[in-house]
């Protein structure tokens, strides 16, 4: 009863508000759904919630885990990812919100934050959420508020800025339930579903609260349409609460025009098309009019119920609705993902549907045909013949059976509506159908030869009609006989298309035979094959067309397409390399005079034939996988081409190609460095601080050259047919097919800035580039500031190159140089040695008749100053008797034949004679001799004679060259198989650059350059210890100690029984007569009886040039003596000697240095100085004369002469002094210029005592004592040099100072006698009338006159 109630309104409604226009008008939309699986990587098929991101990903809120989806693959996050993580596996809701992704799971709200790529999860534990479950997410659009609705616990809202909640209890606690399933507002009020006590509404400005005031129990969803409407999903059907908060109730009904297909409602999504589309629990979709709410009427509804086609969703439960920014719709059900686009598909496609008649009979599709009133006319393989109406999308079958006029053969081949509209159609081996008026008339039946395997059936501009066959060749339709007859002109070929070109010739596609023409008026045949000569691509050609332009296009297998020009005969290929999809052409259709469309065994592809362009529009959707069939094209009165293929039949109108919208985005993601992927850190120095995705550029260090970097595209519901490429843009122009990885890999990138570019090609067009800036900072080596430094090191060390190379060649003539200099001295000195030799030898028999005289007249003369110089001259003679044994020594060692004449020898006592023969030179010297012996046998197999040398040169180095007062020790020890003699002391030592030098020959210390020697000391003591198999080693720290050490093979020692054990002990004292040398050297004085005997200072360090000068001057001088320069100068300034005779070559200080003190000396100017020297070149005579001596005298001279030269020196001396005591006016300042410098300088010094006798203050007290403080002297020296420039003593000089101004003064200023005496400070006036007429011969008071 009440379905019949139900039926009598809605019939009643129909009645009324419906007529036929409107029932056409509300014709059901159209739909293509695909589906998304698990298969297809979705972590599960039982989705709960789908949004899209900013950026065009789709996110699926699943059971198991959350997807991210970019229309290829599948970004699953779970719990325990460690890349992907979630707090909880099953997520009920999700929410976006600017680049932050909010997910409602059963472990809490977890908050992904896109941009970063990190993850805050938010659940009890961690904050203050009222439980885990989170059930409802509502971002409210007029704040930062995101109201979380949490299954029984109620409603709390968080604050986005800071993720902190809070909760109202005043709300919370009277909610109607805590069961929270939807939140919604709508102007200020805050609507709350719950999923067991109905609608809750909070007015957010009196924050009131109003609790199931409809009544509606459990509510499923909520929704806010564009106009306001708020949809309720229940159990019992949609409840709409309209803007002006009247209500209006759908339900469910038995039929779509008045209800629901089910009560349960789930879910809501507007279209925008003005539909809303509802999810059902049991009812799959159904589609709203909205607009019809707000006109009263009652509302249409269109049902998409479950269905094993792809016109509906494939599962009866609908648990979300979601529309994209692309207008596609996300039906999200318990079995997966279908998806559909609302706008439409641009290629539509049909199939065969079981249990219907309005559907294809078969989806193998052998031929289309189009019908001048617009339908089409689709033959199948098998399923038979069928008229389908576009428009209306109904379908009329025709088929085989046994009836006499029915058709011949389901299998279908091809078909053609006539100009007569007579349509025939050819079959498989079933010969030729004619269908006129209702009828089917059958032609060509027999054998395939006979023409009953019918290919292509074709009608001319002369309205004849043509039947292409496999391997029956062509035939003609004859109107009059009804009947066709076989072309003659023709062979039994395989023809597979014809068309007709403007001259009239029939083009004909052949299997195996190429490409014919043929001219029917002249039954001419021209053909186009591999072997015909024009060397044409293909002899299988499956379709050809014939342009307004008279141009051929020919469709082949494997070859592609051919331009055939008829004029030349000439042709060109289109293929897969200029953009087709396939190298087989089935099917070709002009769409206008430019374009020509191509169906292949892959794909569709139209070619542009002024551009000679292709476009592969196998990418889009709805497109039939697989391959088309030969001749199954054709374009309907409408312009809508249809190509049908072996899954159903496609078609599309040309015009609507290019609307597919084709910006389909790219994304850069996963950065791998290494193999290691870089995560996203918000730190400094990092180089991925936010998500790839936003990222512009990213810059790499030099060791991060081998990376990788995934993208892909965004197309939905797949990416289909698209290509990815690449190139890395300043590395590489070429670019990359990415293969379906979606990543490019680069390995040892260099330095520098580049481009990652990446295109998506889908044959369209190229969709969209992206591109990511890399930059690989160089090594600091590979820098600006590291290539100034190169440049920098190599100036540097171009010019140490060049300094090396300038320097070495400076060496090697520096080498060339010293070589050549070393030869010369070489033979300089072997010429020398020679000399030296021979006149040696010549000087021992001259030096033997000397001395065995002299041995002579020493025992018969008895005068002991004969006795004296007797001695005198056997010492010298004995002197150089050793020097020449040492020469001829040396020329022995040096030419390598010296030969040791050893013995056994006390070599104690050797060397304790050695040392007393030092003592004389030592105490001189100040110098303490120390002898360490510390071995037990006491004598030594040696050449005695040249280990003395070597000792003796050692020693006499060790005492010239040591410091006064301190010690030289002489140390004898064994040591690692060695006897050891250490000669050390204290003094000046060598310096490093001297010390590898001093064993060379002729080497001699620079710094000891004036000091005497050979320099063959050394050398000869090296040479004789390298004889006795032994070394001679030098230690020196300048300015602190020298050590040298003999070492020599212990087996030289010869074994007693006397055993010391390290004894010291003091060297006995010397007697008299050995230090009568030493004496002599330390005589200080020779002084004579006579009074007033000049004196003369001798300045010698040979104690026999001493002695020698004595014997000549001691007669007529007396004498003083000094061993060096120091104390010469001493000694000069304490007696101001008369005269000085200096040796020039001395130690402490030299003779030059000595003069040019003396001279600059006030006391000691005036004394004349003479210079005794053995160099006889002019640049030291010279040196001689600039530093003040008086005479130089060279070595060696006559004692006659340089007595005379002394005389004359003093006379001179006289004469001056005479000078300075004569002269009538002191006053220097009025005298004539003498050149002498010693002149000017002595007679300042008198000027300098007069000026202080004369002056008034001191006339009074100026006596001798006075007159030395005032010049800084004291007495004697003062007296003697006065005395010396004068010939007066002090008083003397000063009375005749006085005298000679008392007469100026009375002479020139008229003063009397009284006047004058006291002027000059004599207070008596007897006095000095008596002085002053012994010096001037008359009284004062005459000497005016007289004057």
């Amino acid at each position: 009863m009440r379905i019949r109630k139900y039926l009598c309104v809605f019939t009643f409604l129909l009645l009324q508000f419906f007529s036929p226009r409107y029932f056409f008008a509300q014709k059901a939309p159209s739909f293509h759904f695909y589906t998304i699986t698990t298969q297809d990587g979705l972590s599960s098929n039982l989705i709960n919630d789908i949004t899209q991101d900013s950026l065009g990903y789709i996110w699926i809120a699943t059971n198991d885990g959350l997807n991210r989806y970019d229309g290829n693959n599948f970004k699953v996050f779970k719990s325990g990812n460690p890349y992907y993580h979630i707090s909880n596996n099953y997520v009920q809701n999700i929410k976006i919100v600017g680049n932050k992704l909010y997910a409602g799971t059963d472990g809490g709200l977890n908050v992904y934050d896109i941009k970063y790529e990190s993850l805050n999860v938010l659940n009890t534990k961690y904050s203050d959420i009222l439980g885990n479950s989170i059930s409802a997410l509502h971002k409210r659009p007029d704040s930062n508020i995101l109201d979380v609705g949490i299954y029984r616990g109620g409603l709390q809202q968080v604050d986005l800025g800071h993720n902190a909640f809070s909760t109202d209890p005043s709300i919370n606690q009277y909610l109607s339930s805590k069961e929270i399933s939807s939140i919604l507002q709508r102007n200020n009020h805050l609507f709350v579903g719950t999923f067991d006590d109905g609608l809750n509404e909070i007015d957010l400005n009196t924050n009131t609260l109003k609790t199931d005031y409809l009544k509606l129990g459990a509510i499923n969803a909520m929704y806010l349409d564009r106009k306001d409407n708020i949809w309720i999903g229940t159990r019992s059907g949609i409840v709409i609460i309209r803007k002006d908060n009247t209500i209006h109730k759908i339900e469910k009904a038995i039929d779509p025009e008045i209800g629901l297909s089910d009560n349960d409602v789930l879910c809501f999504q507007e279209d925008h098309n003005g539909y809303m589309w509802v999810g059902t629990r049991n009812g799959g979709i159904n589609l709203i009019k909205i607009n019809e709410l707000q006109n009263g009427r009652p509302l249409s509804v269109q049902w998409y119920l479950p269905s094993e086609g792809s016109e509906s969703i494939n599962n009866r439960t609908v648990s979300v609705l979601y529309l994209d920014k692309e207008q596609n719709m996300w039906v999200g059900t318990p079995t997966g993902i279908s998806f559909t686009k609302t706008v439409g598909e641009i290629v539509g496609i049909r199939k065969h549907k079981n249990n219907t008649e309005q559907s294809l009979s078969h989806n193998r599709i052998g031929a289309v045909a189009s019908s001048k009133n617009g339908y089409i006319w689709v033959g199948t393989d098998g399923g038979g013949l069928d008229y389908y109406d576009p428009e209306n999308e109904i379908y009329k079958h025709y088929a085989q059976n046994d009836t006499e006029n029915s058709l011949s053969s389901n299998y279908i081949l091809s078909l053609l509506e006539d100009s007569k509209g007579r349509l025939w159609v050819g079959t498989y081996r079933e010969g030729l159908n004619g269908l006129y008026k209702g009828k089917f008339e059958h032609y060509l039946q027999g054998a395939p030869s006979e023409g009953s395997d019918v290919r292509v059936i074709f009608e001319d501009r002369n309205k004849q009609i043509w039947v292409g066959t496999n391997r029956g060749g062509l035939f003609k339709y004859n109107e009059d006989a009804r009947s066709f007859e076989n072309v003659a002109a023709l062979e039994k070929l395989d023809i597979r298309d014809i068309d007709e070109d403007l001259e009239g010739n029939l083009w004909m596609a052949t299997y195996g035979s190429g490409l014919k023409k043929y001219d029917p008026k002249n039954q001419l045949v021209t053909t186009y094959a591999t072997d015909e000569g024009l060397d044409f691509p293909s002899d299988i050609v499956f379709s050809v067309l014939c342009t307004a332009e008279n141009k051929v296009y020919a469709g082949t297998r494997y070859e592609g397409l051919v331009h055939l020009n008829t004029a030349t005969n000439t042709f060109e290929r289109i293929s897969e390399i200029d953009g087709l999809s396939n190298n087989s052409i089935v099917g070709m259709i002009e769409e206008d005079n430019r374009y020509i469309w191509l169906s292949t065994f892959n794909g569709i592809n139209r070619y542009n034939r002024e551009s000679k362009e292709v476009m592969n529009i196998s990418s889009l959707t709805n497109l039939q996988n697989g391959e088309f069939n030969i001749g199954a094209i054709t374009k309907s009165s409408k312009g809508v081409i249809y190509i049908g293929g072996n899954n159903g039949l496609n078609f599309f109108h040309p015009s609507d190609i290019l609307k597919e919208d084709a910006q389909a985005s790219i994304y850069f993601e996963n950065l791998k460095i290494l193999n290691e992927k870089v995560s996203v850190r918000q730190e400094k120095n990092t180089i991925l601080d936010k998500s790839l995705f936003f990222k512009k550029n990213i810059n790499l260090d030099y060791n991060e050259n081998s990376f990788s970097i995934d993208f892909h595209s965004l197309n939905f519901p797949f990416v289909k047919n698209t290509e990815l490429v690449y190139k890395l843009k300043g590395y590489s122009d070429i670019w990359i097919a990415a293969n379906g990885a979606g990543t490019a890999n680069f390995t040892k990138v260099p330095p520098g800035k580049y481009q990652l570019l990446v295109k998506s090609k889908s044959g369209l067009k190229d969709i969209k580039t992206a591109q990511l800036g890399i930059t690989i900072a160089p090594p600091f080596w590979s820098t600006w500031p590291a290539y100034v430094l190169y440049l920098l090191f190599s100036v540097l060390l171009l010019y140490l190159i060049s300094r090396y190379y300038s320097e070495r060649l400076k060496l090697r003539n520096s080498i060339a140089f010293e070589k050549k200099r070393y030869q010369l001295e070489h033979q300089l000195n072997e010429e020398r040695l020679r000399f030296f030799t021979g006149f040696s030898h010549e000087l021992k028999t001259p030096l033997t008749l000397i001395l065995a005289p002299i041995d002579n007249l020493l025992e018969k003369i008895k005068q002991k100053d004969a006795r004296e110089d007797l001695k005198f001259i056997k010492r010298n003679a004995k002197s150089l008797q050793q020097a020449i044994n040492k020469l001829l020594e040396f020329r022995k060692s040096e030419e390598g034949l010296s030969e040791l004449h050893c013995g056994t020898y006390n070599i104690k006592d050797e060397i304790k004679r050695w040392l007393t023969n030092f003592q004389p030179l030592a105490k001189e010297k100040k110098v303490h001799l120390k002898l360490e012996y510390s071995i037990a046998e006491r004598h030594l197999y040696c050449d005695i004679e040249k280990f003395g040398v070597i000792v003796n040169n050692i020693l006499s180095n060790a005492v010239k060259y040591s410091e006064v007062n301190t010690e030289v020790k002489l140390k004898l020890f064994c040591e690692n198989e060695e006897l050891k003699i250490r000669v050390s002391n204290q003094g000046e030592g060598i310096s490093p650059q001297e010390i590898n030098h001093i064993f060379e020959w002729y080497y001699r210390a620079r710094e000891h350059r004036q000091k005497k020697g050979t320099g063959i000391g050394l050398a000869l003591s090296k040479s004789f210890a390298e004889l006795h198999e032994g070394t001679i080693t030098v230690t020196s720290i300048p300015g602190k100690n020298t050590i040298f050490t003999l070492c020599i093979p212990k087996k030289f020692l010869v074994a007693d029984k006397e055993i010391i054990e390290k004894p010291t002990e003091n060297l006995p004292e010397v007697r008299k007569e050995e230090l009568h040398e030493a004496l002599n050297s330390k005589h200080q004085k020779s002084l004579g009886t006579a009074i007033n005997r000049d004196i003369m200072l001798v300045i010698d360090d040979n104690p026999e040039i001493r002695l020698f000068l004595e014997n000549i001057f001691k007669e007529e001088y007396d004498l003083l003596f000094a061993g060096d320069g120091s104390e010469g100068v001493s000694k000069a300034i304490k007696y101001i000697p008369d005269i000085i005779i200096s040796d020039v070559m001395m130690p402490v200080k030299n003779g030059l240095d000595l003069c040019l003190e003396l001279k600059e000396n006030i006391e000691t100017s005036h004394i004349p100085v003479i210079l005794l020297t053995a160099k006889e070149n002019t640049e030291s005579i010279s040196s001689g004369y600039k530093g003040g001596a008086d005479l130089y005298i060279t070595k060696p001279f006559k004692p006659k002469v340089l007595r005379a030269q002394v005389t004359s020196l003093l006379k001179n001396r006289q004469k001056l002094r005479s000078y300075f005591s004569y002269s009538q006016n002191l006053n220097i300042e009025n005298e004539k210029e003498v050149n002498s410098n010693l002149i000017n300088f002595e007679k300042q010094f008198l000027q300098n005592i007069e000026d202080i006798v004369l002056n008034p203050d001191h006339v009074k007290k100026v006596n001798t004592t006075f007159l030395a403080k005032e010049l800084g002297m004291s007495r004697t020296p003062l007296y003697r040099k006065v005395k010396a420039l004068t010939g007066f003593n002090i008083n003397e000089l000063i009375r005749d100072i006085r005298l000679k101004k008392a007469a100026d003064l009375i002479y020139r200023e008229n003063y009397s006698v009284t006047e004058a005496s006291f002027a000059v400070g004599f207070s008596s006036i007897k006095y000095f009338r008596k002085i002053f007429k012994e010096k001037y011969g008359s009284n004062p008071s005459e000497y005016k006159s007289e004057v």
